[in-house]
């Protein structure tokens, strides 16, 4: 992997769209080259989904203006020659809402070759906290198995006090962030100030959030001071684990939300924790989300998940953290034999509740693969 630090230019007010700038990368290697359609077209919307060497990624400022939403407009296009089933999908904190025009958020439509359709979003935040809203093109094509991203942006909310309007487009060392090795400028308006992050990926959510709760070499003990919870305490908590793979494999959401307590933390990472798929704290929106996957599995194809390697340590008598090795394939109901669809860590925190009953209060899915897609968690 390859990071480096970008510096947007200056702000302009002559220039005709100051508020926006936009990153066009090509890498090139000996061992990987550029394709020959990306070296004759240099096309971004054309070459970047099919070329694995070539991004780019739009920055935007926008001003809600004193408004407790935030509205703009996507373009969600085909670039390919063939039709294909595109779906807008939004990931966003507990609380707020999206809403969208022109399309069902989560619903599959049809796009015909080289199509564009033109969507009015807003997001309405529920609190005065910074955060970011992931809104993402999925697309499929005839004989595709599955979904991949397309295209996507991701939107950093940031409430302000009033200031200046010279101080929201001015270039301060404070006012700059960090976002994908680049650097955009953060807004400081009355209101909302929101930053807009627009690029193609494959194979992985776009301009997305690294895990908040990654795997670290320090999260369990040195094997000799590990306390290994009482025999019962452990058999509990295997079941619960493989309860945990039982509710995935049977498609049943229910029993998949009752595993957490009613505030427990779930997230959802891949790329081994560089991108955060989706994270909440309630157990209605975890449902909601896993709801979505599970039902995009559809009745033909089977997932199966299987654990082992897991390790537990004991904090104290209703406390215990562990992690797990996690391996999920996936059985078409036309093929004979089962496709692997990810590995992955499982890092838990186990909480006993007043029934005595063992649940995940924390529980973070961390994949292997960069390009692992929301399908069968």
């Amino acid at each position: 992997m390859l990071s480096f630090d970008f510096d947007a230019p200056l702000y302009n007010a002559a220039l005709n769209n100051p508020d926006h700038y936009c990153l066009f990368a090509v890498v090139d290697a000996a061992d990987d080259p550029v394709s020959l359609t990306s070296t004759n077209s240099q096309v971004p919307d054309v070459i970047t989904p099919t070329d694995n060497n070539v991004t780019h990624r739009n920055v935007q400022l926008l001003n809600s203006g004193g408004s407790n939403s935030l509205n703009a407009r996507l373009v969600l296009a085909n670039p390919f020659e063939d039709p294909i089933r595109a779906r807008l999908v939004a990931w966003l904190p507990k609380g707020w809402n999206f809403e969208a025009t022109g399309v069902e958020v989560g619903r599959s439509f049809d796009l015909s070759a080289g199509e564009s359709r033109p969507v009015d979003i807003s997001i309405i935040p529920n609190s005065e906290a910074s955060a970011s809203v992931n809104v993402v093109q999925l697309y499929r094509k005839l004989g595709m198995q599955d979904e991949k991203v397309l295209g996507g942006t991701t939107y950093v909310v940031v409430p302000q006090p009033a200031l200046a309007a010279d101080r929201f487009l001015g270039e301060t060392e404070e006012g700059k962030m960090a976002e994908l090795g680049g650097k955009s400028r953060k807004g400081t308006a009355k209101g909302l100030a929101l930053s807009v992050g627009l690029g193609l990926a494959v194979g992985g959510t776009a301009a997305a959030l690294p895990c908040s709760d990654p795997m670290t070499n320090d999260w369990l003990p040195a094997r000799t001071n590990i306390v290994n919870p009482a025999p019962a305490d452990r058999q509990a908590i295997m079941d619960l684990i493989h309860s945990y793979n039982w509710a995935l494999d049977d498609k049943n959401v229910s029993r998949f939300t009752a595993l957490f307590t009613p505030n427990a933390q779930y997230e959802a990472c891949t790329g081994a924790g560089n991108v955060q798929i989706f994270t909440t704290e309630s157990q209605e929106d975890l449902g909601t989300f896993m709801a979505g996957i599970l039902n995009d599995l559809g009745d033909d194809r089977q997932a199966r998940h299987f654990e082992s390697n897991t390790l537990l340590h004991a904090q104290d008598k209703d406390t215990v953290i562990g992690k797990t090795t996690l391996l999920v394939t996936i059985q078409w109901a036309d093929m004979e034999v089962p496709n692997l669809d990810y590995t992955a860590v499982l890092k838990a925190t186990f909480a006993r509740g007043t029934d005595n009953v063992w649940r995940f209060s924390r529980l973070t899915l961390i994949t292997d693969t960069p390009g692992t897609q929301a399908r069968a968690r």
